[in-house]
């Protein structure tokens, strides 16, 4: 124990606590009622929590009696000091530290509080006297018929800056600001990640600040978070959100008081929609009991809040009645998946009729693939502290085996977590290895994702990691129990197992939540019972505590393991358990370059190569200087670019595996993969490969759902998922041939003809990773930066474009310096004298919209061109360099000094020098004893015979849809890299979340946390061709803070008998998802309104889905509209029109396949808008922009269409 003592010094933090926002509750005086931030996320989220709070407001008498217990209950725990949670007590302690390091670092009278706690006239007063810092202050809020009242953390006023210095939070005076003072508001939150709250705590603030006059202008308002970072908002990203939840509100008060009590009491419901609606309900107990007692169907295991509406919706409303009913089938709901759900809670009605344990064996169980018993098997459990900084703390390794009974590895802080995790990994290798049969048994994907979530973390046991992966060592029960029994129980969690094999618990702890609770209390003992502060008996007494805590959390996990072991044993009882084993390990790998083993193995060798260039980082001292830890990291993004094309493979293996055991709700919100149907096998043949073995090749037709969000095209790869049995999937590889709405051919190849007796059932996209050229680039390009730079503590390397790009440095030009001055009505001209500057260096031009990006590449290819400069364009897809050609013949070069290697397969004519390998065009440019132009991918650009010849700049198209480790790879190419593209556009896709921010595009990193391009490192194009002034306003507001203007020209972008600009079509829809037929009736009626005036070619239809594309296509045709264009938002950047009408589709944030981060994607709404050159239609549905928010961007999505709504007019 005393070792325990020692290794959680430090550990404690002081909970003293301050008072919460809830010091303002929900209630009511005279005609106005008072809420907090709490009420205000409530009526976003819950109507049964908001109409449960205004019934108590009102003191109806049924209530305050059903919420007697619960109120008492709220009572004693508040006089025990325990009515907070663990997350507040922590959240409190650190806004408490917060505070001290602001009052410890400024001077006396910087940092004030006002006398009483929230007490907001004396905030006001603080605020008028300008002081710079003001703590626990208060402010409210007035509308009509409501108030506000809060606490904010911080009010900083503007010009100072509030930051973090060598980790500790102080502030500092930018600028003195003229006039009276105005205030920005910042929160502090405990969590290391934003939730949808904090945003709309934060804007009520603003709200707040503003009605007093008080706001300061043109300021990000923000958070400040547990792992010691802050994230600023504009006003526009969370403002708009707040209004409509209030709104919400404020409805919500005005219908339960203003109508009959007993009739609303009559239907009302005494519990939650959603198990997780009740995180933020006052009496989550009520809502438990409810639910059981009026068997709601979210009991049934495996039926979410959706399925529920659904069968709602059918008439079944309850647990029995589900079980009971003798319907076969519901709408849009699947045969099996309501066969399943009614199987379920007809098992789980037994269990409870009958009071014990029930549950059957399924047909073609997958424990016949259990693995046999080993001497050697262990039994695994981790333990988690989610509240610790940064990403939470894994601090417990537990392990049983039948040998040594229980093995542990404890961790206190982040450098014994990385200890605990190789001491762990050490011992289970070892132990592998001298039994080669054995299994490392876990219940539930927590184990696996963290073991890979430490080895990325830490840097360390990958290889060790993905070789339990590759050898199948882990083995997760949970599958295997749900894919082999039926059990009576509302949910599937070993402690709801445990009473059907005969296992009982005896530790303190009951469950994973109380065990967080406990860790934390543990390490503040341990902390108190080491601080010399306090007596000897309180730190004898506090140290008996910590023990007796430690051995409950120990004898907690010790159960785990040991339940999981008890749980195996008895699955081994069940008939044909371990019968198969090992006949699940079926997987064609045979003819393919491209699987998961093979990729794991690439990656691990690149990884022993690359060993040494982290070497220099492996003691890093992390926060003792920013200026040498953003070299550090630079280094370390270098050192990293060599893996990550190997891990985006490792990565497409790694979700390919999710997909295959997917279910159907999973496909429905899947953008790279679709079930199908009706398959019907049309054509066999047979070939060889390239190794000489026969391949059978089968093509077929399906049906594949209307709502799939996966769009194929022919041509694409595809792997080809086929259930086998027993609850598993195999796969082949095939491609598509051809698509119509709803309908699929493709071929099959494979070479085990056993596979073709089962029948296709999903298609998901294939993607390959062959990039053996880029691959070989970033390691010479990594090896001459590193051995240059010797060290990231030496100076970085200069005059080297892809060190300037890493480290954002503002481009460096021979002569003054400095970019030349642009005419916003014609950029060419100080665009061309800059570029003429560029000293090996980096430059950006932010295009916009019509802002005629390719009109200025173009232009400076010609000019350079014809000065002797050779030059090399790059982008993500051929037809975004061949448009670059075309632009620059147009501008007047000479198609012979253009070259180009064609794409695979491609047999068109070209007017430049093509080949059909960048190898050839390679030697052909060698040949040529004149300036050239050459145009490729980053494939191309990074073939050896293309890069043996010189070329003075690299310009790369799109670079906001390029990625950064790309531009890496092909920056040698060149001296002088030129980025053109916009980040506010559509951006590039990854599959991986990569060290270093690889997963950024190129111009994305070059910018990093700016929307719009700053001064001195390009040139931001200000000036739109394309927008009509009214449609470049909402536009601007949305994307580019307001900066971007229409040039004069485009107030000729008229259209008979309508004004230009953005108009709303609001449609009262539900239930939608993907396919909304009253927005395809409102698309046609707009179309008819403006064909005869503007023609076809002037319209563009953009929907997000392609059900809504498809259904709105075969409208169009059948109302002899062919040829006006319809399609998502990725087949229309570039493209421009008169009028654009956009279909937002979904119902609802909850209809929405993707949630709003998809739907409301700024990005995406950008591009849809900024299509038109007059008038642009949003259609939706009246129930879209309600607030319902379950994340930080569903709170930015709804503010950002509420804004644009609010800019948009009323159509006739």
């Amino acid at each position: 124990m005393q070792q325990s003592n020692q290794r959680a010094r430090g550990a404690r933090q002081d909970l003293k606590v301050t008072p919460s926002c809830d010091t303002f509750p929900m209630h009511k005086n005279g005609d106005l009622w008072f809420f907090n931030t709490r009420d205000l996320m409530r009526a976003a989220t819950c109507e049964h929590c908001t109409t449960l709070s205004v019934f108590h407001a009102l003191q109806v008498p049924e209530v305050e009696l059903r919420l007697a217990p619960e109120i008492k209950k709220q009572k004693e725990r508040r006089a025990k000091g325990e009515d907070k949670s663990l997350p507040q007590k922590y959240g409190d302690a650190f806004e408490l530290k917060l505070t001290e390091e602001l009052t410890t670092s400024l001077p006396q009278g910087a940092v004030a509080r006002p006398e009483k706690d929230g007490d907001v006239a004396q905030t006001l007063e603080l605020m008028h006297q300008g002081v710079p810092i003001i703590y626990q202050g208060g402010l409210e809020h007035r509308a009509p018929h409501s108030v506000f009242k809060g606490k904010p953390d911080f009010l900083v006023k503007q010009g100072w800056l509030l930051e973090f210095v060598d980790g500790l939070l102080t502030a500092r005076l930018q600028q003195e600001i003229p006039g009276p003072p105005k205030y920005i508001v910042w929160d502090a939150k405990y969590s290391s990640h934003p939730k949808p709250e904090y945003a709309l705590q934060v804007a009520i603030y603003v709200e707040a600040l503003d009605a007093q006059g008080l706001k300061a202008p043109n300021s990000r308002h923000g958070l400040i978070l547990g792992n010691r970072t802050m994230m600023s908002f504009q006003e526009g990203e969370i403002v708009p959100a707040t209004r409509i939840a209030r709104q919400e509100l404020e409805q919500a008060i005005a219908r339960v008081s203003g109508s009959a009590k007993d009739s609303q009491l009559e239907s009302f419901t005494w519990h939650c929609a959603s198990n997780r609606d009740c995180e933020i309900c006052e009496y989550p107990e009520l809502c438990k009991d409810d639910r059981e007692a009026t068997k709601d169907l979210l009991l049934v295991a495996g039926l979410g809040k959706n399925l529920r509406a659904k069968l709602n919706a059918a008439g079944i409303q309850n647990l029995s009645e589900l079980a009971r009913s003798p319907l076969e089938k519901v709408p849009d709901v699947t045969k099996a998946t309501f066969s399943k759900m009614q199987k379920q809670a007809a098992l789980q009605l037994l269990s409870m009729e009958t009071n014990q344990p029930e549950h059957e064996l399924l047909e073609d169980p997958l424990l016949q693939f259990l693995p046999r018993p080993s001497a050697g098997d262990v039994f695994f459990d981790m333990e988690g502290f989610p509240y610790f900084p940064d990403g939470g703390l894994e601090y417990l390794f537990g392990n049983w085996t039948r040998d040594s009974g229980f093995t542990d590895f404890w961790a206190v802080d982040r450098a014994e977590e990385k200890q605990a995790f190789i001491q762990f990994m050490t011992w289970l290798m070892d132990r592998m290895d001298k039994h080669p049969d054995a299994h490392i048994f876990h219940y539930a994907s927590y184990e696996k994702t963290a073991l890979l979530k430490l080895a990325n973390r830490h840097g360390v046991m990958g290889p060790e990691v993905r070789r339990l992966e590759q050898d199948k060592r882990l083995v997760d029960l949970y599958p295997i129990v749900t894919k082999s029994l039926r059990i009576g129980e509302p949910k599937y969690s070993i402690k709801n197992l445990e009473r059907h094999y005969g296992f009982k618990r005896e530790s303190e702890v009951t469950n994973a939540s109380a065990s967080i609770d406990e860790y934390a209390q543990w390490r503040d003992l341990v902390a108190g019972s080491i601080d010399l502060t306090l007596g000897d008996q309180e730190q004898e007494d506090l140290g008996l505590r910590a023990q007796n805590l430690y051995h409950a959390l120990h004898d907690y996990n010790k159960e785990d393991v040991i339940s999981t072991m008890e749980l195996y044993d008895w699955l081994l009882t069940m008939p044909g358990a371990a019968s198969r084993f090992g006949e699940d390990g079926k997987f064609q790998e045979d003819d393919s370059e491209e699987n998961p083993s093979a990729s794991a193995l690439e990656l691990q060798e690149l990884e022993a190569k690359t060993a040494r260039f982290f070497l220099p980082l492996k003691n890093w001292p992390w926060g003792e200087s920013i200026e040498l830890d953003i070299k550090a990291k630079v280094w370390e993004t270098l050192a990293h670019s060599i893996l990550f094309y190997r891990r985006e493979d490792v990565m497409f293996w790694a979700d390919l595996q999710i997909r295959m055991n997917q279910d159907e709700e999973a496909f429905e919100k899947d953008r790279e993969a679709l079930l199908i149907s009706d398959v019907t096998q049309i054509n066999r043949s047979e070939k060889l490969n390239k190794k000489g073995n026969l391949v059978h090749v089968v093509s077929y037709q399906a049906n594949y759902p209307k709502e799939s969000i996966y769009n194929p095209s022919p041509g694409d790869e595809i792997i080809i998922r086929f259930p086998i049995g027993a609850g598993l999937q195999n796969r082949n590889f095939g491609k598509v041939t051809e698509v119509a709405q709803g309908l699929i051919t493709f071929s099959r190849d494979t070479q085990d003809p056993d596979d073709l007796f089962y029948q296709p059932d999903a298609l998901i996209k294939f993607q390959r990773f062959l990039a053996k050229s880029k691959q070989d680039e970033l390691n010479n390009l990594a090896e001459r930066i590193t051995e240059v730079w010797g060290s990231p503590s030496n100076p970085a390397p200069t005059k080297n474009s892809a060190m300037d790009l890493l480290l954002r440095r503002r481009p460096r030009l021979i002569g003054d310096g400095q970019l030349a001055q642009a005419d916003p009505s014609n950029y060419l001209p100080a665009l061309i004298e800059s570029v003429g500057k560029m000293d090996n260096t980096v430059l950006a031009v932010q295009g916009p919209p019509g802002s005629g990006k390719t009109y200025l590449a173009s232009h400076l290819i010609a000019h350079l061109l014809a000065a002797g400069k050779s030059v090399a364009v790059g982008s993500n897809s051929h037809a975004v360099v061949e448009n670059v050609l075309k632009a620059a013949m147009e501008a007047g070069v000479n198609p012979a000094q253009i070259f180009k290697a064609k794409k695979t397969k491609d047999t068109a004519e070209y007017p430049w020098v093509t080949a059909s390998s960048a190898g050839t065009i390679g030697k052909k440019i060698a040949r040529a004893n004149h300036a050239v132009l050459v145009g490729g991918t980053a494939f191309a650009l990074s073939n050896k015979e293309v890069r043996s010849n010189h070329f003075d700049y690299l310009i790369i198209d799109e670079a906001a849809q390029f990625s950064l480790v790309d531009a890496l790879a092909v920056s040698g190419i060149a001296d002088n890299m030129i980025l053109f593209g916009d980040p506010q556009q559509l951006p590039q896709v990854v599959q991986a979340t990569h060290p270093g921010g690889l997963e950024n595009s190129a111009l994305g990193h070059y910018m990093g946390d700016y929307e719009i391009l700053p001064k001195g490192m390009g040139y931001f194009v200000e000036v739109t061709r394309r927008l009509h002034p009214n449609i470049n306003a909402p536009v601007s507001w949305l994307s580019y803070e307001n900066k971007l203007r229409s040039h004069p020209d485009t107030n000729k972008h008229i259209i008979q008998g309508i004004a230009p600009g953005l108009y709303k079509a609001p449609i009262n829809h539900t239930g939608n998802s993907t396919f909304s037929p009253q927005e395809v009736t409102k698309v046609i009626e707009l179309v008819e309104k403006h064909i005869n005036e503007v023609g076809a070619e002037e319209i563009l239809i953009v929907a997000p889905f392609n059900a809504q594309v498809n259904a709105i296509r075969k409208a169009l045709d059948k109302a002899n509209h062919q040829e006006v264009a319809v399609g998502t938002v990725d087949k229309f950047q570039g493209q421009e029109g008169l009028v654009v009408i956009y279909s937002f589709t979904s119902s609802s944030s909850q209809d929405a396949p993707r949630g709003l981060g998809f739907l409301l994607d700024r990005n995406r709404m950008n591009v849809a808008i900024s299509r038109a050159k007059s008038v642009c239609y949003l259609v939706y549905s009246t129930n879209l922009p309600k607030a319902v928010f379950s994340s930080l961007e569903d709170v930015k999505g709804i503010s950002r269409l509420a804004g644009l709504l609010g800019m948009a007019k009323e159509l006739d």
